[in-house]
Order: C-alpha cells, then sequence, then structure tokens
C-alpha cells in the first residue's frame, strides 16, 4: 500500500477499483458499484441493582445489511439463473429441499489501488439473490441500462 512521503503513513485508497468474485457465478464478476459493506452490533445496556447509577454497555446481536451490486445490463443471464433458483425453491417450500438446494453461495469483494495491488478483502458468507431489479426503460434515454442485485447473507469478514 502506497505511503505519504511526509509522514510514513498509509494513504487512504480510491474505491474505483474492484472486484467481485462468487462461488456460484463463474470467473469475475464486472460490476460497476458495491453497496452494503458494513456490519454492526447492538447495544444492550444493562444494570444490576448494586452497580452504580450507569448503565453497563454490553455487545449484543451483530447484523449485517444486504449487499446491493450494480452492472449495466447485458446478454449474460448468471444472475438471472441464480435468482431463480431461490424463487423456484420457494415454489417448492415444504419439500424439505432447503439445505441442499445450493443456492447460497459465498462472495468475495477484493479493493485495489491506482497501481492494481490488493489492498482490502471482504468475505461475504452464504450470500443469496434476494432481488434482481433493471432499471425502468426509456426510450429518450441513451444510459446504460442498469441490474441491480441484492443479496441477503449471513456474515460480512473483512480482512
Amino acid at each position: 500500500m502506497p505511503t505519504d512521503a511526509l509522514t510514513g503513513r498509509a494513504r487512504p485508497v480510491s474505491g474505483f477499483k474492484f472486484r467481485v468474485t462468487c462461488s456460484e457465478l463463474q470467473g469475475v464478476l464486472s460490476f460497476t458499484k458495491v453497496d452494503g459493506l458494513e456490519d454492526e452490533t447492538e447495544v444492550v445496556d444493562y444494570r444490576e441493582g448494586m452497580d452504580p447509577v450507569t448503565m453497563g454497555k454490553h455487545p449484543g446481536l451483530s447484523t449485517f445489511p444486504n449487499l446491493t451490486l450494480e452492472r449495466g445490463v447485458s446478454s449474460d443471464s448468471s444472475l438471472i439463473a441464480w435468482r431463480r433458483k431461490v424463487v423456484d425453491l420457494v415454489g417448492s417450500a415444504g419439500t424439505g429441499a432447503i439445505g441442499s438446494a445450493g443456492f447460497q453461495a459465498d462472495v468475495l469483494v477484493e479493493l485495489y489501488d491506482r497501481a492494481g495491488q490488493s489492498v482490502r478483502r471482504w468475505e461475504v458468507k452464504n450470500a443469496w439473490p434476494n432481488k434482481l431489479s433493471t432499471e425502468a426503460l426509456d426510450a429518450s434515454s441513451s444510459d446504460i441500462l442498469i441490474n441491480s442485485l441484492e443479496l441477503a447473507h449471513e456474515g460480512l469478514i473483512a480482512l
């Protein structure tokens, strides 16, 4: 990671050079935006009768918001096929097949500096597409049409 010549500290990295890979989808995936790389732990206030008059703060449950990936619409139908696995699974509810359905996948997001060196990675565990949407079609616009894929997941590990 590049460092500042005067201070010797690591320089902040721009967020425009990144790569997304997924065990469910083949190869490196091209996305223009990744959002939702965060986790949060609930704060639980607790006080026993003989404690000082202030509340103690304890960690509670951790939550992970959905990850949102955006890319231009193309003829590649891999996102649709992955989403279809979830829709078909819900349609076959009651069959007991949810544990072996193969709809979950691990996703890796890697951030690179300008020189192409990896500076940060996020592992997203047991992700599955809970929403796939396409922007509105507009005959008066020449903008690139964007697909948005929302992934529910069971954990995010920043490395």
